[in-house]
């Protein structure tokens, strides 16, 4: 029978309405959910295998991964070090300025175990359900380590070990299901090839094959309430046995074709049973990542229903395909990697010809970006042999896949590197045994994130400076040496002062002066308190990784001559060189009041000689042979102009002047205390002058660090009006990498544990170049590893080998 035409529209409307009062649903709790914005991490540590004693370097990448770009705020970053009991070593706080922070930490020389954690995360992360701190594994070589019992059984039977994943997340049954395999325990037998088999012994797929990370796939038609295993045996006669879940006699399962240049083919399948009962109702499959959906209905007219998405209509890098019912329950889930266009760029490293220095090369890095933004990147510098460093984890790996999946990922970095169609293969298999996402969509539906911490932004100094006298005092000036920022608190009239978003380095002594209407200093009688306090119990190292399997042994010596890093490090005291073996204190050390807070890769020193002095007896003749223009007004005071040329945010600026570390000049924060006399002074007077033409943070401006002179030839160093106390808080404090003394950088240990140079923010210009230099160590040659990002996003991620020769 017909029915009418008005009933036949008013039903196809309802069904309209229904379907896009389903997709809004969708739409909107999905952006609601991803409306905070999200950290992502990533640490590049110089080595990945330490022996105790040693330093580990390492430098720090916060990313909108929502955005794609580094995140341009500053922030505080709290990184720990644990054992591999999960006990915390040590802690400490990173100043992360525009998207990149540095830090070191050093090992006891009596810790023990195999394994140790770098685990890093900021305050704004404890907003969310998700955990997005980033955890480095690191291999612990040379340290005791308790034996452990070896098994006196014969040949054993490992169950359990192979984790088996249907696409999608459920077998249906009489349907071709694809199943995705990994090998849990790669065992050293070979297990290459495994079977697929019945309860009573029918092979239903003879041979599944796997990489060599223990990853592959198969397909079959289950049948409802039979039982499946999967097992094999190697070559040592190990076997292998896991048992898979019996299929669902109702339901739907999806394959992903993701091997087209240009596309990503889905197909969504369903029995003839399934079919009766969703013909006609609206399904709806949505293609997703932090906050971005792409969301279409559809309805099954048979047993199969296919969907061509062009790879441009896809995010770049990771997209997730999650089916809903007509109820709207997510009922399938498939990771998937969209290679085309992603935002990455290769970098070449090379040996700077005629470098003219017999002991140290120059290396050249160029980036093959087209859009010449700039980039900050760090570097590794190793022997040729080196064993110490895994290619586990990259900044790629870290931001393009492991922000969207449920647990620490294994050698995904490899797969990321070079991508052609093999890895692209592998690579998708890796991500069909994942399973779902990371994130639940419970929580997505009905309870997103709410802010409950703010962004740590350095700290909040507060106080009351008692001998203030509100009529006359105006202004706190107060400083660190270790940091080469001023900072002025105003005084009011209850004597309090407040200074919010400072950075300070822990331990170290903060000053404090007053200053009058008239800039006229006093010594202040202050109390303070620093907030926020750092000692986040709440930081501990998660049971996914102590859990997890130890890395790949790195390192082929023998267990006895390992035992200690006694041969491996020379004495505290003493500096090997070749055979022969002096003391410090016997080494000339030309300049001595380099600041803590500076890089020698920014700055250069000039230590004034007496053939200085002769040639130019003024420091205004010095600057001005250092490139600065200098102009002296009629009343004697001088004015320093930047460099002829020089080029910086908002144009070229004055520098920021220092003398003595006390910031005198910088006209960014209203501070004009250069003193009147100080370019006409007699050169004599000055014992070290630190310099660049490059603006940095201090306003965006060149910088000049200038050290006096005290003593009987040039007078007696000023009375000091200030008063000083010592950061209880704080970050640590920024440290100029240094190579530590080998005992032998010709022996074998060296090659394969040492380290030649770390670089923890290399600037690359607009031209995608950078130059740096590397102590040879009677090396012929090193492996360079880099990794970095750029202003726009361009992620960097190389490895190569380079000849000294």
């Amino acid at each position: 029978m017909k029915r009418p035409l008005p009933l036949l529209l008013s039903l196809l409307l309802s069904s309209i309405i229904f379907a896009q009062s389903s997709l809004n649903q969708i739409l909107d709790s999905y952006e609601n959910y991803f409306e905070l914005p999200r950290e992502t991490l990533f640490v590049h540590t110089n080595k990945t295998a330490y022996l105790p004693g040693e330093t580990i370097w390492f430098n720090t990448y916060l990313y909108n991964r929502a955005e794609n770009v580094p995140y341009a705020t500053n922030t505080n970053l709290l990184c720990a070090l644990f054992n591999e009991k999960g006990e915390k070593i040590e802690d400490i706080l990173v100043n992360v300025i525009n998207g990149t922070g540095s830090g070191h930490m050093e090992l006891p020389k009596s810790i023990e175990g195999e394994r140790i954690f770098l685990k890093a995360r900021t305050q704004w992360m404890k907003n969310f359900k998700e955990d997005d701190s980033f955890t480095a594994p690191l291999k612990l070589v040379g340290a005791y380590t308790k034996p452990i019992a070896q098994s006196q059984s014969g040949i054993p039977e490992v169950q359990n070990n192979i984790a088996l994943m249907p696409e999608g997340g459920h077998l249906l049954a009489n349907t071709v299901n694809t199943v995705g395999l990994k090998l849990l325990d790669l065992p050293d037998s070979d297990f290459k090839s495994l079977r697929l088999f019945s309860k009573d012994g029918t092979v239903l797929v003879q041979s599944i094959q796997t990489n060599e990370d223990g990853i592959g796939k198969f397909e079959f038609i289950p049948l409802s309430d039979q039982e499946y295993y999967v097992g094999g045996k190697g070559e040592n006669g190990e076997k292998m046995l896991t048992k898979l879940g019996k299929a669902e006699p109702q339901g739907i399962t999806l394959s992903v074709n993701n091997l087209f240049d240009d596309k990503v083919a889905i197909l969504l399948k369903t029995n003839e049973q399934t079919l009766e009962n969703i013909k006609g109702k609206d399904h709806f499959v949505a293609i997703h990542r932090d906050g971005i959906l792409i969301l279409n209905a559809f309805q099954f007219n048979d047993s199969e229903h296919s969907i061509l998405v062009s790879k441009d209509k896809l995010l770049k890098g990771m997209n997730i395909i999650t089916v809903f019912d007509h109820d709207l329950n997510p009922i399938l889930e498939r990771l998937i990697f969209n290679e085309t266009n992603l935002n990455t760029t290769k970098a070449s490293v090379s040996k700077i010809a005629n470098f003219g220095k017999k002991d140290s090369v120059g290396l050249k890095i160029n980036l093959f970006s087209k859009t010449q933004a700039k980039a900050r990147l760090s570097v590794s510098v190793l022997p040729e042999e080196t064993e110490s460093m895994s290619l586990e984890q990259s900044i790629l790996s870290a931001f393009l896949i492991q922000p969207y999946v449920k647990s620490p990922l294994r050698n995904a970095a490899k797969y990321l590197r070079n991508l052609d169609r093999t890895k692209k293969y592998e690579l998708d298999n890796m991500l069909l045994t994942l399973g779902w996402g990371r994130y639940d969509w419970s929580d997505i539906f009905g309870y997103p994130p709410t802010e409950r911490f703010a962004v740590g932004n350095g700290f909040q100094l507060a106080g009351k400076v008692m001998n203030a006298e509100p009529e006359k005092d105006k202004f706190l000036a107060i400083y660190q040496k270790s940091h080469p920022q001023m900072y002025q608190a105003e005084i009011d009239n209850n004597k309090d002062f407040k200074v919010d978003n400072m950075v300070l380095h822990k331990g170290e002594e903060v000053y404090a002066t007053l200053l009058n209407g008239r800039n006229k200093t006093e010594e202040p009688k202050i109390t303070v308190e620093i907030t926020p306090s750092y000692k986040d119990s709440d930081l501990v190292l998660s049971a996914l990784f102590l859990n997890a399997l130890p890395m790949d042994t790195i390192g082929n010596e023998e267990e006895e001559s390992l035992q200690s890093s006694q041969y491996f490090l020379v004495n505290d005291r003493t500096i090997a060189l070749d055979e022969v073996t002096v003391t410090e204190e016997k080494i000339e050390k030309k300049l001595v009041h380099k600041p803590a807070a500076i890089s020698y890769s920014i700055f250069e020193g000039l230590k004034i000689t007496e053939e200085e002095v002769k040639k130019r007896p003024t420091l205004q003749l010095v600057l001005q042979n250092l490139g600065y223009q200098i102009v002296i007004s009629p009343l004697g005071e001088g004015i320093i102009l930047p460099k002829p040329g020089a080029k910086g945010p908002g144009g070229a600026r004055p520098p920021v002047v220092i003398v003595d570390d006390i910031q005198v000049f910088n006209p960014s924060r209203n501070i004009f205390n250069l003193p009147h006399d100080l370019l006409t002074s007699d050169t004599a007077g000055i014992d070290e002058i630190y310099y660049t033409h490059q603006p940095i943070e201090m306003g965006q401006r060149p910088v000049i660090y200038i050290y006096r002179k005290y003593g009987s030839a040039v007078g007696e160093k000023p009375e000091e009006r200030f008063a000083s106390f010592v950061a209880t808080q704080g970050f640590q404090r920024p440290k100029e990498f240094y190579n530590p003394q080998y005992a032998s950088v010709t022996s074998e240990r060296f090659k394969s544990y040492g380290t030649l140079h770390w670089e923890n923010q290399l600037n690359v210009d607009e031209s995608g170049e950078a130059e740096f230099v590397v102590p040879t160590l009677k090396q012929e040659g090193a492996k360079v590893y880099v990794e970095g990002v750029a202003d726009d996003g361009t992620l960097i991620s190389e490895y190569q080998t380079v000849s000294f020769e």
